[in-house]
């Protein structure tokens, strides 16, 4: 009985000072606690669901309109060639080409073509007032110079070009003829040259001719007024006689 009483008395005893200190006794706050390690992250949310395209004025288009093409750029600078490749394998023979016709090197044809030129180095000595005969040919299209009888006959009616070149240590005096009489109508236009000093020397002498068809030319020595000696007497003469034709006539 005693025991219980002693137990009662102590509660009551420590009860009694907090009832009556509730509202007028304080105490001071304590210190702040040490701060927590940090804690660890949160998992990742859910992907979000794609939004809506942007539309242009609700017309349903996406994006800005397309611009104005611009102005064209200068050009660039060319680059260094660049080096050559293989050579590709050979290709198959072509095709054989058309035939070619008989034409020159001017378009024509070669039976309208009239040209010569033909040379003497004969040691005789020509005929002087007779046709001086060449021995060969230079060029002789259509075969219209005779060399035997030192002939040109003209086939082709037109304007021709002659002319001629001699070398004599001797006097030389040529002129040139056709089958319509001498070609030069004064003594003043034959072709002389009068050697005294005996040195080998050159004459030529040319003219153009309108001939007909058959109509022959040829070179014809004759003796000088201050010849002397007869033009047959030498032997180391040469000469070059030429002609071809210049424009045909209808």
């Amino acid at each position: 009985m005693q025991c219980c009483l002693c137990l009662v008395l102590v509660c009551l005893a420590a009860l009694c000072p907090f009832g009556l200190c509730q509202d007028t006794c304080r105490v001071s706050d304590g210190k702040p606690g040490e701060k927590g390690s940090p804690g660890w992250d949160g998992l990742p949310g859910p992907k979000g669901e794609k939004g809506e395209p942007y539309l242009l004025g609700g017309i349903g288009k996406v994006g800005g309109l397309k611009g104005d093409q611009g102005s064209k750029g200068e050009p660039g600078e060319i680059g260094m060639k660049g080096y050559a490749g293989h050579e590709g394998p050979k290709g198959p023979p072509g095709f054989p080409g058309p035939k070619g016709s008989n034409t020159g090197s001017f378009g024509i044809p070669q039976d309208k073509q009239a040209a010569f030129s033909v040379t003497r180095t004969k040691e005789d000595p020509p005929s002087v007032d007779k046709p001086l005969v060449f021995d060969a040919s230079l060029v002789n299209i259509n075969s219209d110079f005779s060399l035997a009888q030192g002939r040109f006959t003209c086939k082709i009616p037109g304007v021709y070009y002659f002319v001629f070149h001699a070398m004599s240590s001797q006097n030389i005096c040529v002129r040139l003829v056709s089958d319509q009489g001498s070609l030069i109508v004064a003594d003043s236009l034959h072709f002389c040259d009068y050697n005294s000093r005996r040195n080998k020397q050159a004459l030529s002498g040319g003219t153009v001719l309108q001939l007909s068809a058959g109509q022959k030319v040829w070179l014809e020595p004759f003796r000088g007024h201050h010849d002397k000696t007869s033009a047959a007497k030498s032997k180391d003469r040469f000469f070059v006689f030429s002609g071809f034709l210049i424009s045909p006539t209808a």
